[in-house]
């Protein structure tokens, strides 16, 4: 089975891609749903600091040149699907 183990007992179970732009309007980015696996009563603030710790890169160029990926994950997507399980959006783009 495909995991991901983050901390606190917080794993990324599945992942799922929703978002591809097959012309290249924007850039070479994709969007994936990840789902999360949690302790029953781990709150939804701690599951989103930490995505964002593991997920968020960001290029600290001041022009778009260098060609690095960089993920933004959607921490206000943040959504329960079940018990002990949830849904979160991440982005990956390609900075040219």
């Amino acid at each position: 089975m495909f995991q991901i183990r983050l901390t606190n007992g917080i794993k990324v179970i599945k992942t799922r891609e929703v978002g591809y732009d097959p012309e290249g309007h924007f850039d070479d980015g994709r969007t994936f749903l990840l789902t999360i696996a949690a302790p029953a009563r781990t709150s939804p603030r701690l599951i989103k600091r930490v995505l964002r710790r593991e997920y968020n890169t960001y290029c600290q160029h001041e022009h778009d040149c260098c060609g690095r990926w960089y993920a933004t994950v959607y921490t206000a997507s943040l959504r329960r699907s079940k018990s002990g399980e949830w849904t979160v959006p991440v982005a990956y783009h390609c900075n040219v």
